[in-house]
């Protein structure tokens, strides 16, 4: 099976939502849901992808989840990392986020150094900027260029907020996906493949992906795909 989801009361509040969580190790995964699911009530609908069957890659994980919000139309699309733990309050901290927001925040991510591996998107952000890049597979550099698009976008959209917040959750460590995961991940020519698609790491130069003017920011190719019907 190439993802598994739980169904659960989607809308508990004026907010509807997806979380996705990208996963190498599923055994994390499943301990991340069940600190998620135990506290408060409140319940959350989620998307697992299981790269253990058939590597999307993070970005092209954070798709599948894209696609659904898109496709459903919910509010939000939340990215979590299968290292994350969740406290007594943590869902309750997403949900009041959530909920709360104003019309102009367009994304919502953990403080205290969680940054993304827990960030909600709204919707309408995903169908301004776009889907994320796969070409960075199976990870890293995905966060900068969806970053910069984004702020290659805010021009255009002023209005525009992003929000770091306190969430009730930890996380296990940093990059821990590397050390479960088979693919050779080469750093060197990921960081060749995002300066050559915006002219510089971290000071970008481009104000179109690989300097051609009929491309915006809106570019990004997804490559990912399965080669068998999913479960």
């Amino acid at each position: 099976m190439v993802h598994h989801s739980w169904r659960a009361r989607r809308k508990v509040s004026a907010a509807t939502w997806l979380l996705v969580i990208p996963s190498v190790k599923p055994s994390w995964s499943r301990q991340a849901i069940s600190t998620l699911k135990g506290d408060g009530g409140v319940k959350f609908e989620y998307l697992v992808v299981d790269n253990t069957k058939f590597n999307y890659g993070v970005s092209g994980s954070w798709n599948l989840g894209a696609d659904r919000v898109i496709k459903e139309k919910l509010d939000w699309l939340i990215i979590c990392s299968e290292s994350m733990r969740f406290g007594p309050n943590g869902a309750a901290d997403i949900q009041r986020h959530l909920t709360e927001a104003s019309e102009n925040t367009m994304v919502v991510e953990a403080d205290n150094g969680i940054g993304w591996h827990l960030i909600a998107f709204r919707r309408q952000l995903i169908e301004t900027v776009g889907y994320f890049e796969e070409l960075f597979f199976p990870a890293y550099f995905e966060d900068n260029d969806y970053s910069y698009r984004y702020n290659l976008a805010y021009k255009e959209n002023p209005h525009w907020e992003w929000h770091k917040v306190p969430v009730d959750a930890t996380l296990l460590g940093v990059a821990q996906g590397i050390l479960h995961i088979k693919e050779n991940i080469q750093f060197v020519d990921l960081k060749e493949l995002y300066t050559k698609k915006w002219g510089g790491s971290p000071k970008e130069k481009f104000k179109h992906p690989y300097n051609d003017k009929k491309l915006d920011y809106r570019y990004a190719q997804r490559i990912r795909r399965e080669p068998c019907e999913s479960e």
